[in-house]
């Protein structure tokens, strides 16, 4: 099962305001969470709405992957679960004759943003809508687990005081690592996800802050709640004040810029030469490093910085076949890299100092860079002002060009194949054949949502080094960018 994907990369702000969500927050998947006391009884104990944006920053299996509005446990027992576990959503319900449990057969891959969606209503006459799971505005209706509520009764565990609910923490000894943004909950009121989503140019975008707030305001209940700008102090932006208790986290260290509206790219653990220990939503790495992002570059004036180099660090950028181009830093510095693709020259300041050359005569796609202990940075101001940011606001519109065939592809032999960027899914760029064979997916290649990973050591599609693949359109901007939804497949 695939959704329907924005195309970020687009900074068309006569079609859709990148400003519309605030922020986001991290956690860090080993102490941070938000935590709130439940009005006890509430407006109902049997139907809430459950609605936030995620960002899947670990995709391993065995953890508890994200956690949403309404998830509570007690210690060790996650009794009302609204979360995201080895990649498939959950949503379960352990007690009584209000006992449910639904696990999605689809699972979340990709580092894009996707919108979760969970409504609970076991007064509902039909069995089968009694708990739904929508995914950017689609139902969810494939299942390895889908068990509802027989009868319809107050379920034990919602809005029960002694049950806190808990974003970042699963239960007492699982925390989750994920973004998450427009955290919104409903309490007893049935809300569709068009009362947080919408369709714009025929992909599903968040609706605006204010837009979130009024209609939880407007729906009511007394646990009701929208965490949207001040996400990492747990402020519920709505009137009823329903504020969380953050630990571990606040706004100033977890907040972020990067946000469904606002794509930035972190670090992708999808690439085959992946090395280190992400943090910080995955903008942070240590251990053995060898870290691309999940943005490529192939025009434009772009800056981004190494806030912490570490002495004998190499930091710089990386192209498609792995060539790197690289600045080693010569103490613990401050870097701010600006890399101008029409002249073709990368330069670095060094503590704020005057830029000095890395290199000259670039050209092709680039993948920012780090193979040291590091964190990156995305988000400040460039120094120079004709630079900028790399995120989705500042790309250049997309367009369609000729379609292309023989578009090289660095092959490794190994069922750990190289990741592609397209900055879509496969099929909407007319992915079908690798060296003239045809791709079967799952099989020979993983579609995501900004682009496909090689799954196979087959030499008849990753063979080492040169391999072809064509494509029937490509999306032009300054950049390639992953979409701003994930995708469940």
């Amino acid at each position: 099962m695939s959704f329907a994907l924005f195309p970020i990369g687009d900074g068309v702000v006569d079609a859709y305001d990148t400003t519309r969500v605030q922020e986001s927050c991290s956690f860090d998947g080993v102490a941070e969470k938000l935590e709130r006391v439940p009005v006890e009884l509430g407006a109902s104990k049997r139907v809430f709405t459950s609605s936030a944006w995620i960002l899947l920053l670990e995709a391993h299996a065995g953890v508890y992957n994200a956690t949403l509005p309404g998830n509570a446990n007690i210690n060790s027992s996650n009794l009302m679960a609204v979360a995201v576990n080895n990649g498939q959503i959950i949503c379960h319900h352990f007690v009584g004759a209000t006992d449910f449990h639904l696990r999605t057969t689809s699972i979340i891959r990709g580092t894009g943003w996707l919108h979760l969606h969970i409504i609970v209503d076991v007064d509902n006459a039909v069995l089968g809508d009694r708990v739904q799971i929508w995914v950017n505005n689609q139902r969810v209706s494939t299942f390895t687990v889908e068990t509802y509520p027989a009868v319809p009764a107050d379920m034990l565990y919602i809005h029960n005081a002694a049950a806190s609910q808990k974003m970042g923490q699963a239960v007492s000894t699982a925390f989750a690592r994920h973004g998450l943004a427009q955290a919104a909950y409903v309490d007893g009121s049935v809300l569709m996800p068009d009362s947080f989503g919408e369709t714009v140019n025929g992909q599903w975008v968040p609706k605006s802050d204010a837009d979130v707030i009024a209609a939880v305001e407007a729906a009511g209940g007394v646990n009701s709640y929208a965490l949207t700008n001040l996400i990492g102090d747990g402020i519920d932006a709505t009137t009823n004040l329903n504020h969380f208790t953050p630990t571990g986290m606040s706004h100033a260290v977890n907040g972020s810029k990067n946000t469904p509206s606002n794509r930035h790219p972190v670090f992708n653990d999808l690439h085959p030469d992946a090395l280190g220990t992400l943090d910080d939503g995955n903008l942070s790495v240590s251990g053995t490093v060898h870290q691309v992002t999940d943005i490529a570059l192939f025009s434009g004036r772009w800056s981004w910085r190494v806030t912490d180099a570490g002495a004998g660090g190499a930091y710089g950028i990386e192209t498609a076949d792995g060539t790197e181009t690289t600045y080693t830093a010569a103490g613990s510095d401050a870097l701010e890299f600006e890399f101008d693709m029409a002249a073709g020259t990368l330069e670095v300041r060094v503590n704020g100092a005057a830029p000095v050359s890395v290199a000259a005569g670039l050209s092709g796609v680039f993948l920012p860079l780090v193979k040291a202990p590091s964190t990156i940075d995305f988000e400040t101001a460039p120094t120079d002002p004709s630079f900028k940011t790399i995120n989705s606001g500042n790309m250049p519109p997309p367009s369609l060009v000729d379609p292309q065939v023989g578009v090289f592809l660095n092959g490794n032999a190994d069922a750990n194949g190289p990741f592609v960027p397209l900055g879509m899914p496969p099929d909407q760029a007319g992915v079908s054949t690798i060296n003239g064979n045809a791709v079967v997916w799952g099989t020979h290649a993983i579609a995501l949502p900004d682009g496909f990973k090689i799954i196979t050591a087959d030499t008849l599609y990753n063979a080492i080094g040169s391999n072809t693949y064509s494509i029937a359109v490509t999306q032009g901007g300054g950049g390639v960018l992953p979409p701003v939804p994930g995708q469940l497949s």
